[in-house]
């Protein structure tokens, strides 16, 4: 990818930790699946001269007020050369936003 001058990719990593990851992806778990994998695979696209982009969203079910540490501390153990922190948003007609919708209790 580098010698084709491929300077970045960005990497939906949602979760510096685990208790982020499952049922996010509603069918294939991949990315809860692929976790123990994300340190070593940032650093083996890093050592070839492309920058990681890392993009996380914090408010996943399993994250604490901890989750902003946990991302510093992947960002440093990582040195991912750039970070995208959002806030989980459930867009109205999806599978997300009808699940938090159910869980009101007015």
């Amino acid at each position: 990818m580098r010698r084709s001058g491929c300077a970045q990719v960005l990497i939906g990593l949602e979760s510096p930790v685990q208790d982020g990851l499952p049922g996010l992806e509603l069918n294939s778990d991949w990315k809860n699946r692929k976790f123990p994998y994300y340190k070593e695979a940032i650093r083996t696209i890093q050592s070839h001269g492309i920058s990681v982009n890392g993009c996380f969203v914090v408010g996943l079910d399993g994250h604490t007020a901890d989750i902003f540490s946990q991302i510093y501390e992947f960002v440093r153990d990582t040195q991912l050369h750039e970070v995208q922190v959002t806030i989980q948003t459930p867009f109205p007609g999806t599978p997300l936003y009808d699940r938090l919708q159910r869980r009101i209790v007015c």
